[in-house]
């Protein structure tokens, strides 16, 4: 049993990066730092029971918005998938806890947000191509490495 942090790489970083400098955010995550998160549970699980999806996964088009997450700096593209939260149910389902009401699936453009007027700011539309899932422990000191 161990706690669980499960993502998908954003595999197009480099797209996904010139469109974050082109829309005028100042300070953006590195194009291998872009990615889904999964899950986020601090609750120990048995991941025995879990089998990573070894497949790569296309987003494209439906509503998208980039928005402030929490009160931090932190801007997201908001983005609808149907497969991310079924997956996040199927974690949940097998003890995963998550601190939030409910999962909306996005990729952090940045940490330090606070300097970009975001009503000037179009959602990203082109494909989100996502890398296979990964699995690690959950680190919980994580945003010292964005700082």
């Amino acid at each position: 049993m161990k706690t669980l942090y499960m993502s998908r790489p954003l595999e197009n970083g480099e797209e996904f990066s010139e469109w974050a400098k082109s829309q005028g955010f100042k300070s953006i995550l590195g194009n291998d730092d872009f990615h889904v998160t999964i899950a986020f549970s601090r609750e120990e699980i048995d991941w025995d029971k879990i089998t990573p999806n070894t497949n790569t996964m296309t987003v494209e088009g439906g509503k998208r918005e980039v928005s402030p997450l929490g009160s931090e700096g932190a801007v997201v593209l908001k983005f609808k998938s149907e497969f991310l939260p079924k997956r996040w149910k199927e974690l949940k389902d097998l003890g995963a806890s998550w601190d939030y009401e409910g999962y909306q699936p996005h990729v952090t453009i940045t940490y330090k947000g606070t300097d970009t007027d975001l009503n000037d700011v179009e959602p990203y539309n082109g494909k989100l191509v996502f890398g296979h899932e990964q699995m690690s422990k959950l680190d919980l000191d994580w945003m010292d490495d964005k700082n």
